[in-house]
């Protein structure tokens, strides 16, 4: 026979909360790596990264 009281709260009760805590989280960082890679704020510290990135993808390339 099935003891609801038990499975709930050993099997149920423990990956529930896991998954919506990972799921939000996951999509909070591909959203902040998205944000900033699309529209980058109008930094210096911006702008030499841009710079360093395409310099070396420059150097890949040729």
């Amino acid at each position: 026979m099935i003891v609801p009281g038990e499975e709930d709260e050993d099997e149920v009760t423990e990956p529930v909360p896991i998954l919506p805590i990972l799921l939000p989280k996951g999509l909070e960082v591909v959203k902040l790596f998205d944000t900033p890679a699309e529209a980058p704020p109008p930094t210096p510290t911006s702008e030499r990264l841009e710079r360093g990135f395409s310099m070396q993808n420059n150097r890949e390339t040729s």
